[in-house]
């Protein structure tokens, strides 16, 4: 069901950013973080992770584009890591502190880019702790080597995080690992069993994780895995998550969370590579788990994703801006969302000046269409612009909650900031009495590229900061 004001649908969100991405990497720009909190720990611990979050946008975006090249210099593990990680490591941040409002503290983190010599030397003594782990991987009891493997995949996946950052950064001599992850994934296997049910999968992930001394007794969030290079939630997917669940009682809430965990998984010809990653708050990996499953187990559930081409076209034209940000989120975070039949969902934007914001919708189920979600009930384009004043900037706006109902399936949104009034950037509609919904008379391809040429003419008529951002949304029947 599509996504309206009053009777659910579910959520596909955007992000917003502006300036039109290059075809090379986005040349690193002062980023500051703003975090508050009843104490300094906190009010710098929620800084960093809004620093993490605005930097991470633009090296996603950078190296989405960049991955494309001919001879690009990104490599798999890079991509990999970014899809899974909820921050990036950031070293040399400086904090400053204003005076308190409101009876909390106000925090702000910058990112030293000229410090680049940190991120060289913080790539290479990683790199020693992954040769010395691999080589002891080589001989001993089974467990032990098992175990050595498990901690070059932690290392490998932070090394990817710090090479993310040093490529956006514009680090020269960036050092290499001679092996990926898939070969270390692999080694793993080779000393373990194949599994050919999903309920093993799901059961040896969660031991995994539920026996990691890091993680016992400590409230843990689950996500749905999602195939490689994609943040869609496959038909496999769903059905892991479910079996996954019958294992670990997580909290239902990101928010309420001491622990996170994101799976990712690769298909091959000889069935599906699963790995899980437990995150703690400070997004730091504390334990991983790996399985193999052959293709029997899975034979009733897709694990392709359906709407690669359409997602890396969102992803890759995405605006982004220095000067303007706008976020996106839901009651469950950004990524690897999936919500199922009858639950509740808010849908939250947040903008760093004021302006204005519009969503553009794209309904990815059996009939695909694209549409403009309304705000008010006014003549014009008005109804579908989001006013943000000034006593609005930097707090989370909630746009609204919404029920998840028939028909399930897949959307996307992407959401659109200026800090000028763009009504005249707004795409032509009709409304359709059956879905009753302002649609656009484009498929939703050809819908991005129609509005994001509108949104660049209009800015270089009216000088307006502009910036985007986006989520993707799966929603399902309940499955007891």
């Amino acid at each position: 069901m599509p996504f309206k004001k009053t009777n659910l649908f579910i959520i596909s969100s955007i992000l917003l950013f502006s300036t039109i991405l290059s075809n090379t990497f986005l040349q690193a720009s002062e980023i500051t973080g703003t975090g508050s909190g009843s104490n300094l720990s906190e009010a710098k611990q929620n800084a960093l992770s809004d620093l993490s979050q605005q930097i991470m946008v633009q090296v996603d975006s950078s190296i989405t584009i960049e991955k494309r090249k001919k001879n690009s210099s990104v490599s798999k593990d890079v991509i990999q890591s970014l899809e899974t990680r909820t921050s990036l490591p950031l070293i040399g941040v400086v904090f400053s502190d204003s005076p308190q409002k409101d009876g909390k503290i106000i925090v702000y983190a910058k990112l030293d880019t000229t410090k680049k010599d940190i991120y060289k030397n913080a790539m290479s003594d990683t790199k020693k702790l992954i040769l010395k782990n691999e080589k002891e991987s080589r001989t001993g009891p089974t467990k032990k080597r098992i175990k050595a493997l498990e901690s070059v995949l932690q290392l490998m996946d932070t090394f990817a995080g710090y090479k993310a950052v040093s490529l956006w950064l514009g680090v020269d001599e960036i050092p290499d690992i001679e092996f990926t992850s898939a070969y270390i994934e692999n080694e793993i296997f080779n000393l373990t069993t194949r599994v050919d049910t999903l309920e093993l999968a799901a059961e040896i992930i969660s031991q995994k994780i539920n026996q990691s001394e890091k993680v016992k007794n400590k409230k843990i969030f689950i996500y749905p895995p999602v195939p490689f290079s994609s943040d869609e939630i496959t038909p496999f997917s769903k059905a892991f998550y479910t079996r996954f669940l019958n294992f670990i009682s997580p909290v239902n809430s990101p928010e309420k969370s001491e622990v996170i965990t994101r799976g990712s998984y690769s298909i091959n010809k000889s069935g599906i590579d699963l790995s899980y990653n437990a995150w703690d708050r400070q997004g730091n990996i504390i334990e991983s788990g790996f399985v193999k499953i052959l293709p029997q187990a899975y034979i009733n559930y897709t694990p392709e994703p359906s709407l690669k081409d359409f997602s890396e076209l969102v992803k890759e034209g995405i605006i982004v801006s220095d000067k303007l940000n706008i976020d996106i989120t839901t009651s469950k975070g950004k990524k690897h969302l999936l919500f199922s039949e009858g639950e509740r969902v808010n849908l939250f934007a947040r903008m760093t000046k004021p302006g204005y914001f519009y969503i553009l919708a794209h309904n990815l189920k059996e009939e695909q269409y694209s549409y403009l979600l309304d705000f008010y009930d006014s003549i014009g384009n008005e109804k579908f612009i989001f006013n943000v004043s000034p006593e609005m900037v930097n707090k989370w706006i909630n746009i609204g909650e919404f029920e998840v109902v028939p028909p399930f399936g897949v959307e996307k949104l992407e959401i659109f900031a200026s800090t000028k009034n763009p009504a005249e950037a707004i795409p032509q509609t009709f409304f359709d009495k059956t879905t009753k919904l302002y649609r656009l008379n484009k498929d939703p391809s050809q819908a991005v590229v129609l509005t994001r040429a509108l949104i660049r003419k209009n800015r270089e008529q009216t000088k307006a900061e502009t910036a985007e951002s986006f989520i993707t949304i799966t929603t399902a029947k309940n499955q007891k």
